[in-house]
């Protein structure tokens, strides 16, 4: 079984082909992450060019090399309503009207022979 290391750049340079070779990777969580975590989702890769809500942008265009978090401030919203489009009663109607034209749809065998 041959097997092969190539690694393409975004800047189009490419490290040297090795013949037999495999890549051992280890997902880790940087350190100075760690005050900043629960603002990324579970299982989520990024990068310091990605925008990530909760963080002050920085200067050099890296957020994760000294991430830095945005000042909280508590408030309290009173009659607040949040309207889903569409409603479960509108989902549920439309799911049975595709179920149904689906089943109109289907060529069913015949029961007798």
């Amino acid at each position: 079984m041959k097997s092969y290391i190539c690694c393409l750049f975004a800047d189009g340079n490419l490290l040297k082909v090795i013949d037999g070779a495999h890549l051992d990777c280890q997902v880790k969580t940087h350190p100075s992450l760690k005050s900043a975590m629960h603002l990324l989702p579970e299982n989520a890769l990024v990068s310091g060019e990605d925008t990530i809500p909760g963080l002050i942008s920085s200067p050099t265009g890296d957020v994760l090399l000294r991430p830095q978090l945005l000042k909280t401030t508590p408030f309290t919203l009173d009659r607040l309503t949040i309207s889903l489009q569409p409603s479960l009663e509108k989902f549920e109607s439309l799911l049975l009207q595709l179920i149904n034209a689906d089943c109109q749809n289907t060529v069913r065998p015949s029961l007798h022979n």
